[in-house]
């Protein structure tokens, strides 16, 4: 069996302390921030208008087709097709909550006096220099769906 001497592993004491020194580096200037100003997305008033503009062609006080700068194509189609079904219908906005979801999209979740019954709404608005719609659901259940 052999024994070897072990290499120095032990910190200095105090009086040797002062012999070794910490390397510290210089001081640097602060970086550059870039702040963004944040954007909260549209403003609850600009989307009660906007839900108001659809419940105005669903009653069909408005034309479906005005609508085209605020609806996807796709949203624009099944509007025309619902709007013929709700005719005559008031439509009143009770509560909204809105989401941002991303930089450039924000869900909605709304309720909805019928006249008849309180409905829910869930829709999705992107914004591609203006807010559309690119989703918009009026959810029912399947009894609410039976026509009376």
């Amino acid at each position: 069996m052999r024994m070897h001497v072990l290499a120095e592993y032990e910190p200095p004491y105090l009086g040797e302390a002062e012999e070794f020194r910490w390397r510290i580096p210089p001081p640097r200037p602060p970086a550059v921030v870039r702040v963004v100003p944040f954007d909260a997305g549209p403003s609850r008033a600009t989307l009660a208008r906007l839900f108001g503009l659809v419940f105005e062609a669903m009653e069909g006080r408005r034309p479906v087709a005005q609508l085209s700068a605020i609806m996807s194509p796709q949203v624009h189609a099944a509007m025309t097709t619902r709007t013929r079904a709700t005719a005559g219908h008031r439509f009143r906005l009770l509560r909204l909550h809105p989401c941002r979801v991303a930089a450039d999209a924000v869900e909605v979740s709304a309720t909805v006096d019928t006249g008849r019954r309180v409905v829910a709404v869930a829709a999705r608005l992107e914004r591609d220099g203006d807010w559309r719609f690119t989703c918009l659901r009026f959810l029912t259940t399947k009894a609410q769906a039976r026509p009376t």
